[in-house]
């Protein structure tokens, strides 16, 4: 969902997302920061939201 094309901090995000299933959706949430210092302050939160359930990409 998150990679160097559609978010600048990605390529720093060091661990796992978090998920939380929330109704008929789940939440995909991750912290990170927009360079490459390590610091605990001024992170952003990338959110995602998928349908549930989840289902395989049709390649056709």
């Amino acid at each position: 969902m998150l990679d160097r094309t559609n978010c600048a901090w990605s390529p720093y995000v060091i661990g796992l997302p978090s998920v939380l299933p929330v109704t008929d959706r789940l939440a995909v949430f991750h912290d990170g920061r927009p360079a490459a210092d390590v610091s605990h302050m001024r992170r952003d939160i990338g959110l995602a939201w998928l349908d549930l359930p989840l289902r395989p990409h049709d390649a056709t």
